[in-house]
């Protein structure tokens, strides 16, 4: 009887630590999307006038292989590009957003976790 109670407690102690694994790798990963996301529109020359701003598709292709980097995936209806004009016209910044999901499976039983990602440079 107590190796039964040991290997149940075995058994849950390991079912707990795969289900926190999975939630601390989706956070780590959305953490590093969203420093990417913050570098990408922080892009000096397209603020400053030096280089002709890319287009929507660009960034979008850009934030899908960044994020499969990170294990990610995302398709482009996912992902929101807005540019921000400064109030004289002369220089450009940009808001780009991203909504997902990451399963989280535990015995069979999948649970979504939905995940917002923003960042802006104007």
């Amino acid at each position: 009887m107590k190796t039964l109670v040991r290997l149940l407690i075995a058994a849950a102690v390991l079912a707990t630590v795969a289900v926190v694994w999975q939630i601390a790798s989706a956070h780590v990963a959305h953490n590093l999307l969203l420093s990417d996301l913050r570098e990408a529109t922080a892009q000096i020359g397209g603020r400053i006038g030096l280089d002709a701003p890319s287009t929507e598709d660009d960034f979008k292709n850009l934030v899908i292989k960044r994020a499969a980097d990170h294990g990610i995936v995302l398709t482009p209806d996912q992902i929101t590009v807005e540019r921000i004009q400064s109030n004289d016209d002369s220089t450009w910044g940009l808001k780009v957003s991203t909504t997902y999901d990451v399963a989280i499976g535990f015995f069979g039983i999948t649970y979504p976790m939905h995940f917002t990602a923003s960042a802006s440079h104007a």
